[in-house]
């Protein structure tokens, strides 16, 4: 196994991993093996017949997405003990050629963050402003008197929470990897459609009611995704920063928020 090393930005690195003929053979072999034993050929029992005989009834793709599956476990662990690459999601895998078979393997590492917790201050002080402007307005206007107290200030925990990611969120500079947005936004996808379903729905139905296509709502997950990723990394790098030690997550928002806000 030849491995060849590529930095591709601060938290990405290509991995090019070139397997030796005998390697593949040996593994291909071994996936034959077991891709036999669930194959049907006439004349012998399920399981029993030649691996020759076998081969033939199943595609190319196949057998090299099986054998290359069956590779990668092996390569990964060697790229991260020689390489000391810590991914922190599965890599991406590509094959760039099957003659030797060699795969591009992409690692994604935790990013460099910088937050800015003055500019995160800042821009809820001016949204708190903004929300006392707008309630004296409605006060002004005769709207809403019953409920002054409660408006008066929006002092509401939740307004607080919200105001308090969005801008952490802005003044959270990181570089995101595409794998890690693809990653978001499939689990935003499998969360939407778990949801869906609470409702007696499926997605396809869904997009259908509200006249949008896959591509085009999968490409409405994305800006949210980097979004959800971008307050992720924020809030892991002031919590290490300030020292936070505290393990529910409703609680360490609770401080995070008394520490940078004050």
């Amino acid at each position: 196994m030849n491995i060849t090393i590529k930095k591709l930005s601060a938290s990405r690195t290509q991995a090019t991993v070139t397997f030796e003929e005998d390697v593949y053979k040996k593994a291909e072999s071994e996936v034959m093996e077991a891709l036999a034993k669930s194959i049907d050929v006439k004349g012998f029992r399920k399981g029993n017949a030649p691996v020759d005989m076998v081969k033939e009834k199943i595609a190319e793709d196949k057998i090299l997405e099986e054998t290359v599956q069956h590779l990668v476990p092996g390569a990964l662990q060697e790229v991260i003990k020689k390489e000391d690459v810590k991914p922190i999601i599965r890599p991406r895998v590509e094959v760039t050629s099957t003659s030797p078979l060699t795969l591009n393997l992409i690692f994604v590492e935790n990013p460099n963050v910088k937050v800015d917790e003055k500019g995160i201050k800042k821009d809820v002080k001016k949204a708190q402003k903004e929300a006392d402007k707008e309630a004296d307005k409605k006060e002004k206007e005769g709207e809403n008197k019953d409920k002054k107290e409660e408006n008066e200030g929006k002092k509401d925990e939740t307004w607080t929470e919200e105001k308090f990611f969005e801008a952490l969120a802005s003044n959270t500079k990181v570089e995101i990897a595409e794998e890690l947005v693809e990653e978001e936004v499939r689990a935003m996808l499998e969360a939407h459609i778990q949801y869906l379903e609470q409702f007696g729905m499926d997605l396809e139905k869904y997009l259908e009611q509200t006249g949008k296509s896959l591509p085009d709502f999968v490409k409405s997950l994305k800006p949210k995704a980097e979004n959800r990723l971008k307050v992720r990394f924020g809030v892991m790098t002031l919590v290490e920063k300030l020292e936070i030690k505290e393990n529910d997550p409703e609680k360490l928002i609770g401080i995070l928020k008394e520490k940078v806000l004050g």
